[in-house]
């Protein structure tokens, strides 16, 4: 029952982020989105199968991944963000090849909607505040419990301390963490990792050899 509501506040959801970017028909194209979805839904595996090791341990080269998944440039993909091996685990190796032919068969229209969507929703917290609410509607009150939005300050500074997260901690130590503190914690540290020597050496079931080992590791 839960499950069926959050079916319906989701297309809901979309229908209000296409209604707000100018779609017409948004009510129809919302519905088609989450058909689209659905049938995308249906191609993965279920939760016995994608928990199950062997199964999932699918080791493809860029070759068969792209003849498995075409439509898609795999090799500029994997090298453009640094990956330099030539095969690739591939979890679920049929759910690429069922959505590849579900892109492949899919409308532009439904695609470019569904897109548009997706980044309506990646970049709520710096929009006008309308989009952030119609998001934290769906995702973080319908979907989570969440009942109210954190105010936008709080939010502008978890995305400083996100993706400037070096830089801040730097201006944090120059102010905060002085060279008492550093030495305090030097001292710490010392301490722990000669406490932790101290239990090795007195292990009565630890064989000398392995203690040796233990002592390198520490």
């Amino acid at each position: 029952e839960r499950n069926q509501s959050l079916r319906t506040a989701y297309v809901k959801h979309l229908e209000n982020v296409l209604t707000r970017i100018g779609v017409r028909n948004a009510a129809a194209r919302a519905k088609a989105v989450y058909d689209f979805e659905v049938k995308i839904a249906e191609s993965h595996w279920d939760k016995n199968d994608s928990s199950d090791a062997t199964k999932t341990y699918n080791k493809l080269s860029l070759t068969e991944l792209q003849k498995a998944a075409p439509g898609f440039d795999w090799t500029a993909f994997v090298r453009g963000i640094g990956v330099k091996e030539n095969h690739l685990i591939v979890a679920q190796p049929s759910a690429f090849t069922a959505e590849a032919k579900l892109l492949a068969a899919a409308p532009m229209e439904v695609v470019r909607d569904l897109l548009s969507v997706r980044a309506m929703d990646a970049y709520s917290d710096v929009l006008p505040e309308a989009v952030a609410n119609e998001s934290f509607a769906f995702y973080g009150t319908a979907l989570s419990g969440t009942p109210q939005m954190q105010e936008r300050w709080k939010r502008a500074v978890d995305f400083t301390t996100s993706y400037l997260g070096d830089d801040v901690g730097k201006v944090y130590v120059s102010k905060y963490f002085t060279a008492e503190t550093k030495a305090a914690m030097d001292t710490l540290v010392r301490n722990v990792i000669d406490a932790m020597g101290r239990r090795i050496d007195t292990l009565d079931w630890m064989q000398a050899e392995t203690k040796v080992k233990a002592r390198q590791k520490l």
